[in-house]
């Protein structure tokens, strides 16, 4: 017997005791000081049968001839090609109603285009080839963009055929909605509770005297009330929203006003998570954004303030994921107005990102370079992967945050692994059991 290589022993506030979690099983277990010391010095030999039992129910303790390695290859790769759900990001339009600093100073005057019927047809007959060919047992569709809000009509059409398509084939259906909340009417939020949408994801940045100079109209104006009045037409026709609250050093010490206002209109049970305004979401002339290095410090405050207000955070359990992103499995897509497919949401619009492009018959006659390049990322690889305890829960990190650093995919996504996945793993307990860990603390029997 062996111990793991994928085992991860986290210190709490609870002086002598650990979290011991390991990486590829996902299991996790509170241990003390005692045998963390035998852990550490691998003296598998000390331990009692009792606790080895334990220990290999939990994947901590393997057997010799486990190559974990090889393991997790194959579970990385069964994860990017037995396709089980087929996942189609639509952007009918790049088009967008709002002047936002950070991404109109940017992307959002670079991309232009709206579905046309010829190109939405495309995207359909494309979707319904994939159908034919992977059989899924479930179908995907979301809304992004632009603002996906003000081309609705294309939207609609494509959520009707996959609705029914799937209906014919026996296949689970849902949507999702990536919007900026300012174009919500009652007809549009019966329309998406029509198609199953389970949620729609609103940003908002900062309370209402900071978010009202950030997010603005193009014709002038802020947003911050129509969106709050979006989020209860959405509401009242029973969907569920979730605030993105863009962080970067504006509106970082704003956070408790943004919680403040949300309760006073009677959203404080609407949930939240952080996220960090970074350079390649910002145009060049944009100055506030939060450097990734601190950007934990930063997660630690907002669930800490979101706590103290009374405003649930959004906690993701820790899990061995093996792939770092959906978008690098088989059966995901982008598609966009000009029926070109992409396999990131970050690099929507860069021709040079592009993986193909759909026939008028709904098919890609041939994917480019780029589809290969992205498709064989292999973290084992990647040297400062290969040797990570944290592979199995991170698989490799984001592959456009590695291209964004690195010019390739071919590259860590992720500059802190380990504190990243211990902060996860620590709000994740806190959050769900409250009675056996809190504030960092194991709460023993």
């Amino acid at each position: 017997m062996k111990l793991s290589r994928f085992n991860a022993i986290i210190p709490t506030e609870s002086e002598g005791e650990y979290l011991l979690a390991n990486m590829m099983s996902g299991a996790v277990s509170a241990i003390d000081e005692e045998l963390k010391t035998l852990l550490e010095t691998e003296d598998i030999t000390a331990l009692d049968s009792s606790t080895i039992h334990t220990l290999c129910r939990l994947g901590v303790v393997i057997s010799d001839d486990t190559d974990e390695d090889r393991t997790f290859k194959v579970e990385f790769e069964r994860r990017k090609y037995a396709v089980n759900s087929l996942n189609f990001a639509l952007i009918t339009t790049y088009s967008c109603n709002l002047a936002c600093q950070y991404c109109y100073q940017g992307k959002g005057n670079l991309f232009h285009g709206t579905m046309t019927e010829d190109t939405r047809n495309r995207a359909i007959s494309f979707i319904s080839n994939k159908m034919e060919t992977v059989h899924p047992k479930v179908l995907s569709l979301a809304l992004y963009g632009g603002e996906p809000l003000l081309d609705f009509q294309n939207a609609l059409c494509i959520m009707d055929f996959c609705h029914r398509i799937a209906e014919e084939n026996d296949v689970t259906f849902f949507c999702v909605l990536i919007t900026n909340g300012t174009l919500v009417t009652p007809f549009i939020a019966e329309a998406l509770s029509k198609y199953n949408t389970q949620h729609v994801q609103i940003t908002l940045d900062g309370p209402r005297s900071i978010h009202d100079k950030r997010r603005v109209y193009k014709k002038g104006g802020g947003t911050f009330r129509d969106i709050l009045k979006s989020v209860h037409i959405l509401e009242d026709s029973g969907l569920s929203v979730y605030f993105r609250i863009n962080v970067d050093e504006e509106t970082r010490p704003h956070l408790g006003e943004l919680f403040d206002e949300l309760r006073e209109e009677g959203l404080a049970h609407v949930e939240v998570y952080c996220s960090r305004v970074a350079p390649s979401q910002a145009g060049h002339a944009y100055s506030r954004c939060i450097a990734r290095k601190d950007f934990l410090t930063v997660l630690a405050e907002f669930r800490h303030l979101a706590e103290l207000k009374g405003q649930p955070a959004i906690a993701r359990k820790l899990y061995p994921s093996y792939l770092p992103c959906g978008f690098l499995s088989e059966g995901a897509y982008v598609i966009d107005p000009h029926a070109d497919v992409y396999k990131c949401l970050t690099f929507v619009g860069q021709k040079k990102h592009s993986v193909g492009h759909i026939s008028p018959e709904g098919e890609i006659q041939r994917y480019t370079p780029e589809y290969y390049d992205w498709m064989s990322r292999d973290p084992l690889l990647i040297p400062e992967c290969s040797h990570c305890t944290m592979l199995p829960s991170c698989g490799g990190g984001c592959a456009a945050a590695a291209y964004e650093t690195y010019n390739t995919y071919h590259a860590p996504g992720c500059s802190q692994p380990s504190a990243e996945i211990e902060n996860r793993l620590t709000w994740y307990l806190e959050q769900k059991f409250p009675d056996d860990f809190k504030k960092g603390k194991i709460i023993w029997d």
